[in-house]
């Protein structure tokens, strides 16, 4: 970094008005992660299996339970050399792999500061940032399914402060960004994909990866690429003006914040091909067989030639709030603050009208466009209707979001402060959920069920009135939008303890209000064993496949007890902090984290309420202890005063900083198969019948929990455990690092550092399986143990130039 006032000699002195700044960061980063997993049996995958098998087709047994290899499907025979052989026998899984996951950064900022006169400040900021790192994300769990993200950003930021009077100050701010941010997998080769037999979809492409095979049942680690590739940029501009105006006892603010941005977003997924042994009795079986139990794939159309446009969007956005707040110093130990803001979301548009959403008036079920141009040509046929607007759903125009506080010393030594507030707080447009630019015509989402390997996937036809084929699979926006918001209070009482330490114990609550989430729309009503019916006789819109929707219809609070003890010193500072909280919730993202067993829709799409529990993301327990200290050693300290210089240089002028973490684990659910996915449930859980966390067992990784308290529930039953019924294990951590700084020569320093994260190397382990054994034909050996955990312990050396 090099910063100071700009001086020309000669020419300018900027002492005291004009300053620049400049500044380089850049990290390169590689850490690994030790996973098992779980494979086929080298017998399984020559054919042999232990139980009872038939041919998915003709239904008639296999003998000896035996798949001839040159009876494979062409799929199977093509792909199978993408799942490894097992290496390992542990309970974990019969297969460990480690994964190494780099991350590389690099910053760039420049600022210039300027003041004009007395009345007058101006700044500019342009910064530029590139990041890259490569994780583990949805879709294969070997190597070839790792996702690599990148993004990059240039922004400007201008800033001009007026001083009117010593009571009256004006402030207007600037901003522009441009933001590209992709997902990638790992590149396939032509041959690859063009061997599975896959028929008219997209042509080959670098941006997409090889197909995503999972398997329902039995356990078996899904293979092939990353199944979420994100293509994504905006551009967002934002003005405000704020104006400060203190009248004897307030200080009044006011001000108005206007931003608007565009945004496109394009999501290729690659194929995806689900096997559940519904046709053999044996996922894998099914897979070797060719019986594919459900396969979705985007095909193109004319509207959409080629795979970068193949699910594309580009929403524009506008958002006014004009606010005003009053800070009022009712006396010298009481000050309330009150304010207002109205927050005002234009509804979106989309460029070329790409957006749908459900028409429940059609019989069977069709869907709205805002596109004008494809009715008018005939291509809604009987399933379609214009919608007549750009965005589905009432403008919310009554977003007013009141804010109240107030600062109380209750006694004269002013060691003690009250604080309270409350306030409610909107959030602005989902931006990335508006993604349903693969309607057809603008796209088509191929969505099969039960078919043969050979089948896939049929000929797209040429542009004509939409039918039940082109609706196979939907991801649509609702009618019925909200604007999400949030209530926070909080009650807090602060005092100095001690001297020179602060004392600090918080109450937090929070309650949200119409959050966004995704939901299965037309999932059948639960099957009903003593009156069978198929699916199609029991979703709501027969003409429709899947329909994944967005529902502002979820709620969470959330409440806190913080207690915290900072001391601030001459030669040591810590920070102490507690939190014992519990946030509850029906769905804890707009999509699903952690230990969710779906991430689309509750377990049953008909009852919400059933998935209300503990957040996905809840932390009961937290610590987290800090400090900054200079160590006593060297010339003029407690310990070795009267060292040499020499021995001073080695010993003396050293700091130490340390973070201390300890805490309980996120919740996780227990999941299960919806056997021959009879109610198409995605997030199926177990039954429990016992106590999880009764005795009769070991603790640790090869059972974190009491497994014979689940079962698989029977067919077209959902599961009655709850949602995140369990815990996976909590993490202590210590991070530490020791520095010290060499005088070089005059106004040149040398600082170099010794850090070490997770100092002590304690295995922070991962989540356990759990996915509870289908039946004794499709066993899980892995359910309960824990196969994974975070990066041991990371030293890290560095110096740093200061001048």
């Amino acid at each position: 970094m090099l910063s100071g006032p700009v001086v020309v000699p000669r020419l300018y002195n900027g002492h005291n008005k004009s300053f620049f700044l400049a500044n380089y960061e850049g990290l390169r980063s590689k850490t690994s992660t030790n996973n098992f997993r779980n494979v086929p049996t080298v017998a399984e995958r020559g054919g042999q299996f232990t139980n009872p098998i038939v041919n998915p087709f003709t239904k008639v047994a296999y003998p000896g339970n035996f798949i001839d290899p040159s009876t494979f499907s062409a799929l199977a025979t093509s792909s199978l050399s993408h799942i490894p052989d097992p290496n390992s026998t542990a309970p974990q899984g019969n297969y460990f792999v480690t994964f190494s996951l780099p991350t590389d950064s690099d910053q760039q900022t420049y600022r210039f500061d300027q003041t004009i006169g007395t009345h007058d400040n101006i700044f500019g900021r342009y910064t530029q940032t590139a990041y890259v790192a490569t994780s583990q994300s949805t879709g294969g769990s070997f190597a070839e399914g790792l996702a690599n993200f990148s993004e990059t950003s240039k922004s400007v930021v201008g800033s001009w402060t007026h001083t009117f009077s010593p009571t009256l100050l004006n402030q207007a701010r600037f901003g522009y960004m441009s933001e590209g941010a992709n997902l990638e997998g790992q590149q396939t080769t032509a041959a690859a994909l063009s061997a599975l037999g896959l028929q008219n979809l997209y042509p080959f492409s670098p941006d997409l990866p090889f197909p995503v095979f999972s398997f329902r049942g039995n356990n078996l680690s899904p293979f092939g690429g990353d199944a979420v590739i994100q293509q994504f940029n905006e551009q967002p501009y934002s003005i405000s003006d704020a104006v400060t105006w203190n009248i004897k006892r307030h200080t009044i603010s006011f001000g108005l914040d206007v931003r608007w941005w565009h945004t496109y977003q394009n999501n290729p997924s690659p194929p995806e091909l689900t096997f559940d042994g519904s046709g053999s009795g044996d996922p894998f079986a099914d897979y070797l067989a060719g019986y594919v139990a459900q396969a979705t794939a985007l095909a193109p159309t004319p509207y959409a030639p080629t795979i970068a446009s193949s699910n594309a969007v580009a929403y524009s956005f506008r958002y006014f709030a004009p606010w005003i707040q009053d800070d009022w110093k009712v006396s010298q130990k009481l000050t309330i603050n009150a304010g207002l803001r109205y927050d005002f979301n234009k509804k979106p548009v989309e460029d070329m009208d790409r957006v749908f959403w459900l028409d429940p008036k059609i019989p069977g079920g069709g869907e709205y466009t805002a596109n004008k141009s494809i009715i008018a040509s005939g291509i809604g046929g009987s399933l379609y209707a214009y919608g007549g607007e750009h965005f589905p759903g009432p403008a919310q125009v009554m977003n007013f979001a009141p804010r109240v506080g107030f600062a109380y010393r209750p006694s004269s030594n002013d060691k003690t402060v009250v604080r309270a507030g409350y306030g409610i707080f909107y959030d602005t447009a989902e931006t990335k959920e508006a993604d349903d630019g693969g309607g057809y015509p603008f796209a088509e989402q191929v969505s099969l069920m039960d078919v043969s390997s050979t089948s896939l996937f049929p000929v797209t036809a040429a542009l004509a009135p939409v039918t039940s084929t082109d609706l196979g699979f939907l991801f649509i926006q609702t009618a019925r939008t909200h604007s999400p918001y949030m209530q926070d209070w909080q009650l807090s009482v602060e005092r100095e303890v001690f001297a020179g330490w602060k004392a600090e114990v918080d109450y937090l609550g929070s309650k949200g209000t119409h959050l966004l989430g995704r939901v299965w729309e037309n999932a059948p009503t639960k099957w009903d064993p003593a009156n069978p019916t198929p699916v199609s006789a029991r979703i709501p819109y027969p003409n429709i496949g899947l329909i994944l929707d967005h529902f502002y219809d979820f709620y969470s609070n959330y409440n806190a007890l913080q207690a915290k003890l900072e001391h601030s010193g001459r030669n040591y500072s810590a920070i102490l902090g507690y939190t014992y909280s519990h946030s509850l919730d029906d769905k804890s993202s707009e999509a699903g984290i952690n230990g969710d067993t779906s991430g689309n829709g509750p377990q049953n799409e008909y009852n919400f309420n059933a998935d209300y529990s503990s957040s996905s993301f809840d932390i009961t327990n937290s610590f987290v202890g800090s400090f900054t200290a200079d160590l006593p050693f060297g010339k003029g300290k407690r310990f070795l005063a009267g060292s040499s210089r020499a021995l001073d240089i080695l010993v003396g002028g050293w700091e130490a900083n340390g973070i201390v973490t300890l805490r309980t684990g996120f919740p996780f659910s227990v999941a299960a198969t919806d056997i021959n996915f009879i109610n198409q449930c995605f997030g199926q859980r177990a039954d429990v019948v016992g106590n999880p966390q009764a005795g009769g067992f070991h603790r640790g990784v090869n059972e974190w929990f009491n497994t014979s308290s689940f079962v698989q529930p029977a067919m077209g039953n959902y599961g009655d455990s709850s949602r995140d019924i369990l815990r996976a294990p909590g993490v202590e951590n210590v991070d530490a690092s020791f520095f010290k700084s060499f005088a070089l020569v005059e106004r040149l320093n040398l600082q170099t550092r010794f850090e070490g994260f997770n100092l002590f190397n304690h295995t922070n382990f991962g989540f356990p399986n759990a996915g509870v054994p289908q039946s004794a034909a499709l066993p899980n050996p892995s359910f309960g143990t824990i196969g994974s955990a975070a990066p041991g312990r990371i030293i890290q050396i560095a110096a740093k130039l200061i001048w």
